[in-house]
């Protein structure tokens, strides 16, 4: 109980905060698209370069915690895309929709705080490690099976659909942001003397989390 109240309750406070004041506070549907855009273009993908950039790859990356993640994500698509096919009887492009709902669990913006909070900031390589390839990997498997769906009876070409899923993968901030970690990470080029002004960009996604449709600013 003490776990509960001390570490997952103020994270779904804040929550609630976000949902009371679209709802009845006067906090706007542009306000709210504002922040989204903010924490979504600018501080979300900073965080993941800057954490990526410094996080130590030999020991983050444990097959354990990989498998038992990923594992879980993929059935969570099977059991979407399933139960929207055949459950609800919806078209191929709606259940992989539905899968793909899925297969993206909140690891960043809840995971991260709740671990944090649970354990401290030094526990959070492993939630790193994750994130790292988790939104490549799974882009690249949402992005192609819903091309594939499309494209079905149009006579797309191989090269065709693979521009179009590589445009809609690498046009993602987040992607942008995970890549240029590893790209620095990789090269072992020290993080520059300005890191502060990207600590102070990315911090508002580090410590308060704004994404605005995860804060339930969405009434």
């Amino acid at each position: 109980m003490s776990a509960l109240l001390d570490v997952i309750l103020p994270v779904f406070l804040v929550i609630g905060f976000g949902y009371a004041a679209a709802r009845w506070m006067g906090f706007k549907d542009t306000s709210v698209d504002g922040v989204m855009h903010f924490a979504q273009g600018f501080a979300l993908p900073l965080l993941l370069f800057a954490s990526i950039a410094r996080l130590d790859l030999g020991r983050a990356y444990d097959p354990g915690l990989m498998l038992s993640f990923y594992i879980g994500a993929f059935a969570g698509f099977a059991a979407g895309f399933l139960a929207g096919r055949y459950l609800f009887g919806r078209e191929v492009t709606d259940s992989i929709a539905f899968g793909f709902v899925g297969l993206f669990s909140n690891s960043l913006l809840l995971g991260v705080p709740i671990t944090e909070r649970a354990y401290g900031p030094g526990a959070l390589e492993g939630n790193f490690a994750i994130i790292s390839v988790h939104a490549p990997v799974f882009y690249a498997f949402g992005i192609t099976l819903m091309e594939l769906a499309r494209s079905r009876g149009l006579g797309l070409s191989a090269a065709t659909l693979s521009r179009q899923v590589l445009r809609a993968i690498f046009s993602q901030p987040l992607v942008i942001g995970i890549l240029v970690g590893f790209a620095v990470n990789l090269s072992g080029l020290p993080m520059p003397g300005h890191r502060r002004a990207i600590g102070r960009i990315a911090g508002p996604a580090s410590r308060h989390h704004l994404d605005a449709g995860n804060l339930g600013l969405r009434a």
